[in-house]
């Protein structure tokens, strides 16, 4: 009797065994509350720039909101934030981690460094902007990065 070809579509959500629903809430639990606590508490001096922009009624723009270099910092704590979770969380290293590891790291020195050139007067807030905006978008990848590492350390922590 001739074997019946293999299904090559993805499972459905329905065919998932109870543990890998288990651990794909786990995971976007601690993605959600990463996002939460670090990346919009973080952003919250923003908004209340943006307040004093409003009460002022001075024109606001994207360039003038991050101008002053304040989310390159920003970004740095935000990495950082992620990265602790995954070196809290992390059992042997492979090469993956090391990946995210590198990569976060470099993504807090440069948030860091470029804030030290913004306040030396290096740039024009046009640039400071797109630099800040560009980074801090890579600090959320990278650190998400580190949050999904460190759980998927926590899964395999507990089996073995």
């Amino acid at each position: 009797m001739p074997k019946k070809p293999r299904d090559l579509r993805a499972p459905s959500v329905e065919r998932w065994s109870k543990q890998t629903r288990k651990r794909v809430h786990q995971l976007a639990n601690q993605s959600i509350k990463w996002l939460v606590f670090s990346v919009a508490v973080g952003l919250f001096p923003f908004a209340g720039k943006y307040v004093h922009f409003y009460v002022r009624d001075k024109p606001l723009d994207f360039a003038s909101l991050l101008s002053d270099g304040s989310l390159l910092t920003v970004s740095a704590i935000v990495a950082a934030s992620g990265l602790s979770e995954l070196l809290v969380n992390r059992g042997p290293l492979r090469a993956l981690e090391i990946v995210v590891i590198g990569g976060t790291l470099l993504v807090v020195y440069l948030g860091a460094t470029s804030f030290a050139a913004v306040t030396d007067g290096f740039s024009s807030k046009g640039h400071i902007s797109d630099l800040s905006a560009n980074l801090f978008l890579t600090s959320v990848i990278s650190g998400l990065g580190c949050i999904i590492s460190a759980e998927v350390n926590r899964w395999n922590s507990t089996q073995s």
